[in-house]
């Protein structure tokens, strides 16, 4: 094998071991099932499960709050400061209303004219998300006075996921039934599917970097789009990844255990030195050691 065939093997391998160790699993105390959806900073948003029933909450990076909308089933996909945005609903009916949760108040919004409404991000005081109503699923912008709706030209149904800045991601679905997903960027709407996989969902952006998931032969996959490469995460064991929200270097989302369970994760994306400072130390310890470097026990085959 050719030197430079030897390091890129290398390099690919250490990259392997860095994601097993800066990937951890979050789960709400006591939760059956837990996903994780937005993070900023230390806090962690979401929705966890218990004997059937779903409650929002906020991880701070130390305590665990639940939060519901008062007598609702609340989901929570996106966080700014001390702001929190979502849905919920109120048992028996199956409509969906969107909240803004300022730490004190529950404040509905509603799309006029919907029947149901799904708040999944916000920036800067700007609520996006999607709404229902007799003619299918579209996607808005709502700035405090005006909705503005968003429809993928062409679309049959159109979900807008996260805003960030002027952009909007999402999917849409075409007549075929197949998930595509967008970046519309306030002019141009710009398709985005991972190569070589179909379905592909965008959930999150941040700074240009969009991340969520597709689907292959293999299963159900993350991913992160830098606007150049599409780098493929799959959490170390799981049987199925949706990354669901980033920050900076930093990734959320949900896996699926070998019984189906799903539980929230948190990832820290390696630079490249990082990847090479981690082989130097691991290069120091017994190749015995190599396969029990993984977080909190896993092991990672490599």
């Amino acid at each position: 094998m050719r030197a430079s065939s030897k390091f890129l093997l290398i390099i690919a391998l250490l990259s392997k071991i860095a994601s097993c160790v800066l990937a951890i699993t979050l789960d709400y105390p006591r939760a059956d099932e837990t996903w994780i959806t937005k993070v900023e900073g230390s806090n962690v948003v979401g929705t966890y499960q218990i004997s059937g029933i779903f409650h929002g909450f906020h991880y701070d990076g130390t305590g665990w709050t639940s939060l519901d909308y008062p007598g609702a089933i609340t989901s929570i996909w996106g966080i700014e400061e001390n702001n929190l945005v979502g849905y919920y609903r109120i048992a028996p009916s199956e409509d969906y209303h969107g909240f803004l949760y300022d730490g004190a108040t529950w404040t509905t919004v509603d799309k006029p004219g919907a029947s149901s409404t799904l708040i999944t991000g916000l920036y800067s005081g700007n609520l996006a998300g999607y709404y229902i109503d007799a003619f299918g699923n579209h996607g808005f912008m709502y700035d405090g006075i005006t909705w503005m709706t968003f429809d993928k030209p062409g679309a049959v149904d159109t979900y807008v996921n996260d805003i960030s800045s002027n952009d909007l991601v999402g999917n849409y679905f075409e007549t075929n039934g197949i998930s595509h997903g967008f970046l519309y960027d306030g002019a141009s709407w710009i398709t985005l599917d991972k190569p070589g996989g179909t379905n592909t969902v965008i959930r999150g952006v941040d700074s240009g970097n969009t991340v969520g998931s597709y689907s292959d032969a293999h299963g159900d996959h993350g991913f992160i789009y830098d606007g150049t490469k599409w780098t493929t995460f799959d959490y170390p064991g799981a049987t199925a990844t949706y990354i669901y929200g980033i920050d900076g270097d930093t990734i959320v989302g949900t896996y699926h255990d070998a019984s189906d369970f799903a539980h929230g994760f948190s990832h820290t994306i390696p630079e490249p030195m990082t990847i090479l400072l981690f082989g130097l130390g691991v290069f120091g310890l017994r190749k015995s050691f190599w396969k029990s470097v993984c977080h909190r026990g896993q092991v990672c085959t490599i």
